[in-house]
């Protein structure tokens, strides 16, 4: 059953960091400005950006996080398949050490998104042990990185 956009919202203001900035100048494509809109209202204490802090409410705010969709991945049930059995040995064991266990497997029967940031960093180990065909993922669906860190 998908969600519409303000049942989305208003299950990660639960938890996620928002901003209240009405001054940032990133405010008008802020994932975490828009997401402070869906706090529920009987809640008295919430985690928010710190609007007190220099780097906060310039066009570089450490905790911007783009409203702009994304193509996210999901699920690696057939990605080794066309490999060699040594190749797919290589990646899994490079993935397994850089995600755990828990995180590579959730990833893996699609129960976490691979967002563009893991697609790259598993692209990169695939070059690194020397598969050059792009990477093999179950499906693609257009959603918010929740989880997206500026550079």
């Amino acid at each position: 059953m998908k969600r519409n956009e303000k049942e989305l919202f208003t299950e990660k203001a639960r938890t996620y960091v928002v901003c209240y900035s009405n001054e940032c100048p990133m405010r008008n494509h802020c994932l975490r400005r828009r997401a402070g809109a869906f706090v529920a209202t009987d809640r008295l204490t919430k985690d928010c950006v710190n609007l007190l802090n220099p780097q906060t409410g310039t066009t570089s705010c450490p905790m911007f996080s783009s409203d702009q969709p994304v193509i996210m991945k999901r699920g690696m049930r057939a990605f080794f398949d066309e490999m060699p059995q040594k190749t797919a040995y290589a990646i899994r064991k490079m993935l397994l050490d850089h995600y755990g266990t828990n995180a590579y497997y959730k990833m893996r029967c699609g129960q976490m998104p691979i967002t563009p940031a893991r697609q790259q960093f598993i692209e990169k180990v695939c070059r690194k042990a020397g598969w050059l065909l792009p990477p093999t993922f179950d499906q693609s669906s257009t959603e918010y990185d929740w989880e997206a860190r500026p550079a």
